[in-house]
């Protein structure tokens, strides 16, 4: 109990021993902060079996809760944190509650942090400005793509004369190009497919035709579908490239999430181990996978795809499951004004 009581921290002197008790009752990430003091006073001064009783109580209900409280304590020690944005950050055009705590605790605490998305379509650039239309200013560096992946991973591919023909958005098109590869519809080495504002019946059939004839195919992630404003969502780039590869028999290769080359782009970034860091999503077929299978610890929040419900169809789980990323500093933080 002791053990768990500091793990949980100090909460105001003034809190009421009931009060606390029926906290510890409460869901985990709903629980307030505890005060081993109290609890320890209470319990030299306990005469009554009854009131015996109900402290043994109390206690095992924070001895099933210790793990929750040391593994918050744990992902707070954490020097990096690898956020997803869909779902995390943003959803839509609309700040997630709890977003501005969180980037003002990494930033009181001087946390390395970075921002990362499956999503291909926009550039670092765009992505800075929109957020900034939200009321977040950052740095273009903060800001880590599956396009800028896939680039990176092509790149050590051929690393000369690299030649594709790519469907997606301006932020695909822009990492090819950073990396010096050619862009072409006559025999290209990759056909590249990421997420676009205006896919063409015209250019699946071209990228179909071009693996049929040679090209290897690549996608920038295995999303099928994106989170969009209303709460539904819309078809994403794993949906559309399971169209070439029905035609054509060939299989694509996904360098974005779940692939663990994401997470060591990001880390590279960081300049940080797996074990110094933390993955932080809301899906968790790429988000959580990705963070498992780079040692990362993945924390899932319930603020975007993933639901609490959902996570019995899976034959893995997160390290932590939060509402949203505001949970994620302590009760007693106060962010500045």
């Amino acid at each position: 109990v002791k053990r768990t009581m500091k793990a949980y921290g100090k909460s105001k002197p003034d809190k009421d021993l009931s009060e606390m008790i029926e906290d510890a009752r409460k869901k985990a990430v709903k629980r307030s902060a505890l005060n081993f003091d109290q609890f320890e006073t209470h319990l030299l001064s306990l005469n009554e079996h009854e009131e015996t009783n109900a402290f043994t109580e109390t206690a095992r209900l924070l001895y099933s809760n210790e793990d929750f409280a040391s593994r918050m304590l744990h992902l707070r020690d954490k020097e990096g944190f690898i956020c997803d944005m869909d779902g995390v950050i943003y959803r839509g055009g609309v700040l997630i509650d709890g977003v501005k705590r969180f980037l003002s605790w990494i930033k009181h605490e001087k946390k390395k942090f970075t921002f990362l998305t499956n999503n291909s379509k926009h550039t670092p650039k765009q992505l800075q400005q929109r957020l900034e239309r939200i009321g977040l200013h950052l740095e273009e560096e903060v800001f880590l793509t599956s396009a800028q992946s896939t680039a990176a991973f092509l790149l050590q591919q051929k690393p000369y004369n690299g030649t594709c023909f790519v469907i997606g958005g301006t932020g695909l098109h822009e990492a090819m190009d950073d990396v010096g590869f050619i862009e072409t519809s006559e025999k290209p080495d990759y056909v590249i497919v990421g997420e676009s504002d205006e896919y063409s019946h015209k250019e699946i059939i071209k990228a179909t035709q071009l693996v049929h004839a040679g090209a290897r195919l690549i996608c920038t992630n295995s999303d099928v579908s994106d989170p969009v404003e209303n709460g539904s969502i819309e078809p994403s780039g794993g949906a559309w490239v399971s169209v070439i590869e029905v035609a054509t028999g060939k299989k694509a290769y996904f360098p974005g999430k779940p692939n663990p080359l994401m997470m060591r782009n990001a880390l590279d970034r960081l300049n940080l181990h797996s074990s110094e860091a933390v993955m932080i999503g809301d899906r968790m077929e790429t988000d959580v996978l990705s963070g498992i299978e780079s040692n990362l610890s993945p924390v899932l929040v319930l603020s975007g795809v993933t639901k609490e419900s959902d996570l019995e169809k899976f034959p893995y789980l997160p390290y932590l499951v939060l509402d949203n990323v505001g949970a994620i500093p302590p009760a007693e933080f106060e962010p500045d004004a």
